[in-house]
């Protein structure tokens, strides 16, 4: 009768195993989109940056703000 539980138990611990592998392998896979998404804002800011930028001189230009 232990060996029947010992058996379930040796199962049970076998699908656990296979299902956290399966976690880690989404978990990786969000991580990385999550570092694609990181990277996208950086390109996002840089460019409002350049776009700042240019409307600063515009107006400095156009005479719109002061120096």
């Amino acid at each position: 009768m232990i060996f029947e539980h010992l058996c379930a138990v040796r199962a049970d611990v076998g699908q656990i195993k296979d299902d956290m592998s399966t976690v880690k392998q989404r978990l990786t896979s969000v991580e990385v989109q999550m570092a694609h998404l990181h990277g996208d804002l950086a390109i996002v800011h840089t460019r409002i940056d350049g776009v700042e930028k240019r409307l600063d001189r515009i107006e400095c230009r156009l005479e719109l703000t002061s120096v």
